[in-house]
């Protein structure tokens, strides 16, 4: 599945609908394809029907997670 429009993510970042309960029949599965700009962030969020896992492509990422966000 390739998406060619990008959507304005609640994070405040683009993203490109893939695999998800709004493109096909899974459930407690979604995956993306996330931009995320050099030195750009996600603002914080919670994922309550699915766990998340990130696949950085290029670059490196940091994902900071828990109550206050104090494990990364």
């Amino acid at each position: 599945m390739r998406s060619t429009v990008a959507f304005e993510a609640k994070q405040g970042i683009p993203y490109f609908l893939g695999v998800s309960g709004k493109t096909t029949g899974a459930t407690h599965l979604s995956l993306n394809l996330i931009v995320v700009p050099p030195k750009g962030k996600a603002e914080p969020h919670t994922h309550s029907e699915f766990e998340s896992a990130i696949y950085v492509i290029s670059g490196r990422a940091i994902h900071h997670w828990g109550d206050r966000l104090q494990h990364s």
